[in-house]
Parts: structure tokens; sequence; C-alpha cells
């Protein structure tokens, strides 16, 4: 990773190792400078057989991440890891999610370079996992999938770029982030873009994407410095009016950057539909936050090829994790944990 540029914007996907080449990654191609994933060097095989991964590699817009190293650089990572692992498997709100997707396959199976040994030493003592081999653990399909997002947050706050965890498993973004109890909490805000955010459809080939990146780097950047602004302003926000006022003048310059993102679109006859963001924002001095009982709604409707739109901007208050108050991707004006990437197109 060392000859990759340190100030670009990464997203690292999780649970698995290859990342599928659907709507997710299309859409996180157009708005991050680089996708990864978690791959311990006995998995490279994985990588060099995937034809659109290693397509993804020639253009320098993906990039391993590797838990031997991560674990070896950062000491104190993994006790910080097994510590919020091992609570938040015993929480009330875990256990609601355990009931979630029954008739799916009901184990993950992980290896072991992504696991330290004083977790599974923990696992095996409360009986939690199945040794399979020398190399793999065998966990319950939740507590598996749990454990793979908190790696993601870990590893992406370790990362020398700029990294957020993301997946097209939406989860677990509470349980990864959000506190149920308010004294453990730090104030946050909770930037929702849905249904207006343009996207490649599922016809849009990566080939396709990834020159148009290329050929259209600063229209895509004009777009997401849009967000990035608006983030900014909204931190500095003295009072309730005063949001309610930028995200309504947010919401006028969107629009028009999303139509002229969208002829940008068409003329490099790339498809797309109207997709969700979720962006969580750090917020350190805002004196509105106690007055934010009621979150902000502005409804809109795109007007793309002659088909309407209805989706808008939300905004809401959003307790953190205290021990998420340091991480550098809530710190950070940049995209912060999920891309919903919506399959129902308009186009």
């Amino acid at each position: 990773m060392d000859h990759q540029n340190p100030h670009q914007r990464v997203i690292l996907y999780y649970p698995k190792v290859l990342i599928n080449p659907g709507t997710w990654l299309k859409q996180a191609l157009l708005y991050r400078d680089t996708v990864g994933s978690i791959v311990p060097y006995e998995l490279d095989r994985r990588i060099i057989n995937s034809p659109w991964i290693r397509e993804l590699q020639d253009e320098g817009a993906f990039i391993p991440f590797r838990p031997e190293d991560i674990f070896n650089r950062n000491r104190n990572l993994g006790t910080a890891l097994i510590e919020e692992f091992r609570e938040k498997v015993n929480s009330q709100q875990f256990q609601l999610y355990r009931n979630v997707g029954i008739g799916r396959a009901q184990h993950f199976d992980l290896y072991s370079e992504k696991i330290p040994g004083q977790l599974t030493a923990w696992l095996e003592g409360e009986e939690l996992v199945q040794r399979i081999d020398e190399r793999r653990w065998r966990f319950e399909r939740h507590m598996g999938m749990l454990y793979m997002a908190l790696l993601a947050k870990y590893m992406a706050d370790a990362s020398q770029f700029t990294t957020i965890p993301g997946s097209d498993y939406g989860l677990y973004k509470d349980l990864l982030f959000k506190s149920y109890n308010q004294e453990n909490s730090d104030l946050g805000l909770s930037l929702r873009l849905k249904n207006i955010l343009p996207t490649p459809r599922l016809d849009a080939t990566l080939s396709d994407i990834l020159r148009f990146r290329r050929q259209r780097h600063d229209e895509l950047l004009a777009f997401r410095q849009e967000i990035d602004q608006f983030q900014s302003e909204l931190k500095q926000a003295p009072n309730y009016p005063e949001v309610r006022d930028l995200t309504t003048r947010f919401s006028e310059r969107f629009v028009r950057q999303v139509n002229n993102l969208y002829r940008v679109f068409d003329d490099g006859h790339i498809p797309f539909v109207l997709g969700t963001i979720e962006n969580l924002i750090k917020v350190d001095t805002l004196p509105l936050i106690g007055l934010f009982s009621t979150q902000v709604q502005i409804p809109l409707g795109i007007q793309i090829a002659g088909a309407a739109a209805l989706g808008g901007i939300t905004i809401r208050k959003y307790w953190l994790d205290h021990r998420n108050e340091e991480r550098r991707i809530l710190r950070e004006n940049s995209f912060s944990y999920l891309y919903l990437a919506q399959r129902q197109g308009i186009i």
C-alpha cells in the first residue's frame, strides 16, 4: 500500500475478501478514490483469480488491507477490538439482530489471520465458535458478520489513508456507531440523501465507470466537494433554524449538481439510477443539538429523462458510541460508513 497516494479517500469493504461487481461497488468507485477489502496474505489467490479486482488493481483503484500488518503495527488495536466485540455480542441490541435473515446459511467462516489469538481463546471458552481446521473458525452468521464489521472499522481508523468502512450489508451500522446509553455517548448528526444520488445501473460495466472516472474527474470532484462543504457548514451551525436554512440552500445547489452530473453521465453513456447514502457527522460544539428534538426533512423532486424521482434530505440527531469520539472518519468531512445503493431504477 505504500505506493498509493496517502491523501486518497478509501472505502474498506467487508465482510468478504471479494467485492461483488454490482451496484454497491460501482457507486463506491464513483464517490471514493479507491476501494479495498481485508485480505490476509494467504488469500491473495482470491484476488489473482478475480478478473474485476485485477482490473481495479491495474487502475490503482483497489487496495488489499492486511490484518497481519495492521495488528503488528497497532498492538492495542486487538485489545480494543475484542473489548468492543464482547460488549456488542452481549448487548440486547445484538440479540434483536439474531432473528434477521433466518433461512439463510447460519454460519460464517473466518480465517485465523483476521482474529487476534486472545479473542479465539475467549470464543472457545464461551463455546461461541467451532474450529474447522488449523486456519479457519466457524462463527454463527450474525456474530461473524458483526466481527467483520468491527474489524473493518478498526482497520479503517488505523489506515494511513482517509478510510471508512462500507458494505452492501447495511444491517450493522447502528451496532458499529450508535450508542444506546446517552451517558456514554457523543453527539452527532446523521445526514441521509435518499433516492437522489446518481448511481451506476447494473448494466454499466466496471470498465465504463473507470473510464468515466478518468475523463470526468473534475465533475465528480465538484459534486463531492458540494457535500463536503455542506457537512462543514452543519458542524458550525449556531441554531436549529440555521440548520433548516443551510439544508434548504444546499438542496437547491444539490439539485443543480445532480442535473449537471446527469448530463455528464449521459455524455459518457453511463446508465444510472438514483441511490442513497447516509453520512454520520461528529459534532463538537453544536449548541442546537439540545434543541434537535425533531429531524429536518427537505423533500426533493428530481426530473431525469422525463421521469420524476421523489427523494429528499433528512438530518437527525445521532448518539455516537463514545469509543468513536476520536475516529478520524468522523472528524473529517468525508462520507461516513454507509452506502445504500437502491436497485429500483427510474430510467
